[in-house]
């Protein structure tokens, strides 16, 4: 990675950490591909912020294309927090986390704020 890229990507990360203490807000970068070189070799980047409560227009639709790909079907954002979905989360969160984050909270305040977020998508 060039020493620009590594900057921006700092940047970026504090920004996101910056305003998640505001809210839930979801910070990225790309590369922007212009159609011709700029002129001093310039680079350019796209950074989008995804505002707490403002859906990605685009998420079921993708959501639909991926199941079909997968050939599995649901009927409601309910079907991605069933319970045992739920027991192999917190199982995971256990094995998988915990070892490396051990101050992490625990999943049982975790989860069900990812079940919010998951029935906030078809709100």
């Amino acid at each position: 990675m060039a020493q620009i890229d590594t900057l921006i990507e700092s940047v970026v990360r504090r920004l996101g950490e910056m305003l998640n203490e505001r809210g839930p807000f979801q910070v990225s970068f790309e590369p922007l591909l212009l159609r011709l070189a700029h002129p001093g070799d310039q680079k350019a980047y796209l950074i989008r912020v995804q505002f707490p409560g403002v859906k990605s227009p685009g998420l079921i639709r993708l959501l639909d294309q991926k199941c079909a790909v997968r050939d599995v079907s649901y009927r409601s954002p309910h079907d991605f927090v069933s319970e045992y979905l739920l027991a192999v989360a917190e199982s995971e969160w256990r094995q998988q986390l915990l070892p490396f984050v051990p101050k992490a909270p625990p999943a049982a305040i975790m989860l069900p704020q990812v079940q919010g977020l998951i029935a906030s998508v078809w709100e």
